[in-house]
């Protein structure tokens, strides 16, 4: 191979590489506002997630760390047993919230 040929074999993966972090950027951003599902929040043991409670009543967010049971948060503790019914978690705080 002749270093003109590993010149340009090095600017190919240098856009490639550029490329797939925009795609990785883009992801992160299109699901920044889905909420994970309960199978991926509990594999997320341990991580730091964003959790909303689902009250009109009661606007309450907040970070917390998902364990065996559920999410123990800053604000309070969420039961798996009630994810997607009074709560949601997601990977990181939402866009949309203030």
């Amino acid at each position: 191979m002749t270093l003109q040929e590993l010149r340009d074999d090095l600017k190919a993966a240098r856009r490639c590489c550029a490329s797939m972090r925009r795609q990785i950027k883009y992801l992160k951003h299109k699901q920044a506002d889905k909420p994970l599902t309960l199978e991926k929040l509990k594999q997320m043991d341990g991580e730091p997630v964003w959790v909303k409670r689902l009250s009109e009543k009661q606007d309450l967010s907040c970070w917390g760390f998902h364990d065996e049971d559920g999410v123990c948060g800053y604000c309070a503790n969420f039961d798996d047993d009630d994810y997607g019914k009074t709560w949601l978690a997601y990977a990181r705080k939402p866009e949309s919230t203030p």
